[in-house]
């Protein structure tokens, strides 16, 4: 099975996007925000990740499984993790060949 090398991005690549995301909706500087970076730390409630994560999966046009618990606002406690799942759904998302 051939590998789409365009649907694979470098992990830096990958965090610095998603750390646009965060800026962007939370009219932050980039500048302060890093891959070690907590979520909540940004002032991201429960209705801002689930908007954050619907715009990541919008521009990398991927599903990420997201399944906050009843008792956390998301599973995702920094911007590396929510890196780490993006990148490994780009692994796996099937060749547009």
């Amino acid at each position: 099975m051939a590998l789409d090398k365009r649907a694979r991005l470098p992990n830096h690549e990958i965090t610095e996007k998603i750390i646009e995301i965060i800026a962007a909706s939370k009219e932050l500087d980039v500048t302060t925000i890093s891959p070690n970076t907590v979520l909540t730390d940004l002032g991201l409630d429960s209705f801002d990740t689930i908007e954050f994560i619907f715009s990541i999966e919008q521009h990398f046009d991927i599903d990420i499984p997201f399944r906050p618990s009843e008792n956390e606002v998301s599973e995702f406690v920094t911007v590396g993790e929510v890196a780490e799942a993006v990148a490994k759904v780009l692994a796996n998302k099937p060749s547009m060949n």
